[in-house]
């Protein structure tokens, strides 16, 4: 009992240590958070880590953490998974990923049309927060921005084509002529013109 209740002392201190570093750690956290979700255009956007005790002790400590979001003014904070759209989740992990790029042991990073739902400085702004990312980690961004796809290294081409009513998916690494032009196809749509491949090569 004497050696149950000196571990049990120990635990306590440690819990006690780790809480109140979650807590230091939260509000940097929040604030970072709702900096980078401002900068994809969530505009009015609050964040807060709900830190709740718990009574038992297990290997992570003594608390349960929830992420909780309000993406409306006038809106109450609920949690992340209840609340966001596919498009609003997307940006939500690239402001996670840009905060935790330097500590994040994540080799390969996949970000599924991020760009729903913005445009314009926004993708701008999306584009250059991947482009931070990929210093420590390869990023793989499936995008019909062309303010996103501009930041890349290497462009893929993703087509499907039917053959035999079967549908067949092609995927074709693009030259630097061939990446001009889907820039610009992405710009202008079906009639590329000289305009918009000078665009696409700016």
């Amino acid at each position: 009992r004497k050696e149950k209740e000196k571990v049990n002392k120990k635990l306590e201190e440690l819990s006690e240590k780790l809480t109140a570093y979650r807590k230091k750690t939260a509000l940097l956290l929040e604030k970072n958070i709702i900096k980078e979700l401002k900068d994809l255009n969530m505009k009015n956007i609050n964040f807060k880590v709900n830190i709740k005790h718990k009574e038992n002790f297990s290997s992570e400590g003594r608390d349960d953490i929830e992420f909780l979001i309000s993406t409306n003014i006038g809106s109450n904070l609920n949690s992340l998974q209840k609340v966001v759209s596919g498009g609003e989740a997307s940006r939500i992990m690239l402001a996670f990923k840009k905060i935790m790029t330097d500590v994040d042991s994540i080799p390969t990073i996949i970000f599924d049309e991020i760009d729903t739902g913005i445009s314009g400085k926004v993708s701008q702004m999306a584009g250059l927060k991947m482009k931070y990312i990929s210093k420590n980690h390869q990023v793989i961004c499936i995008t019909h921005s062309p303010q996103v796809a501009s930041f890349a290294k290497n462009h893929f081409l993703i087509e499907k084509k039917i053959k035999e009513n079967n549908t067949f998916s092609t995927i074709k690494k693009l030259n630097n002529n061939e990446r001009i032009s889907e820039i610009a196809r992405l710009l202008s749509g079906l009639n590329i013109t000289e305009k918009s491949i000078n665009n696409a090569k700016e």
